[in-house]
């Protein structure tokens, strides 16, 4: 595997006096694997050699970051090295931290990433920066008096809000006024380091406008921007007013149920939106089939190239590659994080048993935020459904920016 030739070629570049433990800095790098190696380069070594346990913390904070933390707590760090049977963990931090491979936050008894720590930081010191440049002790609560009036402001935006309607007219406003409005759509999915760009570019004179909604998925890269400003108390927020009369008033009205952490009854009259229990893989498949290619054309009006199936996985009998392969038709098939910020007529949203771990409510909230009029849940997932939209509103991550905003 080229992945085993690249990581074999790291351990061995260095030559006999060489850290082994270095390549654990590899992506796909395992420790199991690297040991071998070490072993063959080295001969026998003690497991709490303290180029291994460098290594292994260098490796652990990488994880959570593959798993969208910027930092690992140290209580967790210490128990995954005994793991490794490395029962004195300070050597190897301290080496690892000397080498610049990871952070050490002793005052936060935690360990960040490299990259991601000091651009946490970063972010903090200019957004302090930012808010400390002028505007009123209070945030109006108006959401154009707020843009306007604030250097930097969060505007949270979701389904039934109409947000780029709302950011046309606050451009009009400001350009009336004579105020310098920058207003960034879909803020939810920026990540660290495009964040920092955004900041590093903004005109001090101007008002910048964050629109978004921290209830959807968050970046696939380390970090929740968007989701921390909210969450951090420290940022003026403001909230564009839900319109629950539309259209897609069932859709609308499920999203604000979602978002409170309750999976609401369907009423049965509306065709909006409609929950289907299967009971395996195999009947969800064919249930999706057969809304593709003749529930929806005939009910709803929706053909397959006016329509998204979603999925959670791409793997298993019910994930994204076998849906794939199974609708064809003209339909597209993705995973959710792959449409967020896209709009379709109708979405067919699977959720097999498989799925039901890794289930959040920002999975949901997405899902219903593609489709414009039909929303379908076909789920084999029982009681794991309204168990993650109460308990999982996003999957776990550990980041340190929303703590850094308050100080």
């Amino acid at each position: 595997m080229e992945s085993e030739a690249a990581l074999d070629g790291a351990v061995a570049s260095g030559g006999p006096a060489a850290d082994p433990w270095l390549a654990l800095d590899e992506p796909h790098a395992s420790p199991t694997r690297v040991d071998a190696l070490a072993k063959e380069q080295i001969g026998r070594f003690a497991l709490d050699d303290v180029r291994r346990s460098a290594g292994l913390t260098s490796w652990l904070v990488r994880r959570a970051a593959a798993d969208g933390s910027t930092v690992l707590d140290g209580t967790s760090w210490a128990a995954a090295l005994r793991g490794f049977g490395i029962d004195t963990p300070r050597p190897g931090l301290d080496a690892a931290a000397a080498a610049g491979r990871v952070l050490a936050l002793p005052s936060e008894r935690a360990i960040a990433h490299p990259q991601w720590g000091p651009l946490e930081e970063r972010l903090a010191d200019d957004l302090h920066a930012v808010l400390a440049s002028g505007g009123p002790d209070e945030t109006p609560s108006d959401p154009f008096d707020a843009a306007l009036a604030m250097p930097f402001c969060i505007v949270v935006a979701g389904r039934g809000t109409e947000p780029d309607d709302w950011a046309r007219r606050l451009e009009k406003r400001g350009q009336a006024a004579g105020r310098p409005v920058t207003v960034v759509g879909d803020a939810h999915r920026l990540d660290l380091a495009t964040a920092d760009g955004l900041l590093e570019d903004h005109d001090v004179d101007a008002s910048l406008v964050l629109v978004g909604d921290p209830d959807l998925l968050e970046p696939e890269q380390p970090g929740r921007f968007f989701g921390d400003l909210v969450a951090s108390g420290a940022v003026p927020v403001v909230r564009l007013p839900v319109d629950t009369a539309g259209d897609d008033a069932p859709i609308v009205s499920l999203v604000e149920s979602l978002r409170d952490g309750e999976l609401p009854p369907i009423a049965a009259e509306q065709q909006q939106v409609v929950v289907c229990a299967v009971a395996d893989a195999g009947e969800a498949v064919a249930h999706v089939v057969e809304l593709v290619t003749e529930s929806l054309p005939r009910d709803a009006g929706v053909g397959p190239s006016d329509l998204v199936v979603l999925g959670i996985r791409s793997a298993g009998a019910a994930g994204v590659e076998a849906l794939r392969e199974a609708v064809g038709a003209g339909a597209e098939t993705v995973a959710v994080h792959e449409a967020v910020g896209r709009r379709a007529e109708a979405v067919v949203l699977v959720l097999p048993a498989e799925s039901a771990g890794s289930l959040t409510r920002a999975h949901l909230i997405t899902a219903a935020s593609v489709a414009r009029r039909q929303l379908t849940i076909v789920h084999q997932a029982g009681p794991a459904l309204a168990d993650a939209v109460r308990r999982r509103p996003h999957r776990p991550r550990r980041t340190r920016l929303a703590a850094l905003l308050r100080e």
